[in-house]
């Protein structure tokens, strides 16, 4: 089952309350509304309050959330996971994209993997 997995960075003025709930709010329904050919979408919030330190943690010791959040899409198959990177490409679908996530991400810092769930 193919997946892409994006990690993404909140505006740093935003707080980890007001930007989950935009997300969840406004966000998730637009790609959901946008891409129909999702099998599933997940977001896991990293709230910075949850960070844990210290040497049993196995990190650097940081200060800072590298990503505020990890969303994952699920498709059913290839052909699906083609439909959305076709469809994503198209500029009008990314123009409403992008004019969303300008309210509450850092578009230029996410980073996304396509994996594959065994």
């Amino acid at each position: 089952m193919p997946k892409l997995i994006s990690l993404i960075k909140k505006k740093t003025h935003l707080s980890d309350e007001d930007f989950k709930s935009y997300y969840e709010t406004y966000h998730a329904p637009l790609i959901q509304k946008l891409f129909p050919m999702l099998s599933d979408y997940k977001r896991t919030f990293l709230p910075s309050s949850q960070m844990l330190f210290g040497e049993l943690t196995l990190q650097s010791a940081i200060n800072e959330s590298t990503y505020d959040v990890i969303t994952e899409l699920w498709f059913k198959n290839d052909a699906d996971l083609e439909a959305f990177m076709t469809h994503a490409s198209k500029a009008e679908i990314l123009e409403a994209i992008r004019d969303d996530e300008a309210h509450f991400l850092l578009s230029e810092s996410t980073v996304t993997y396509k994996v594959a769930e065994s």
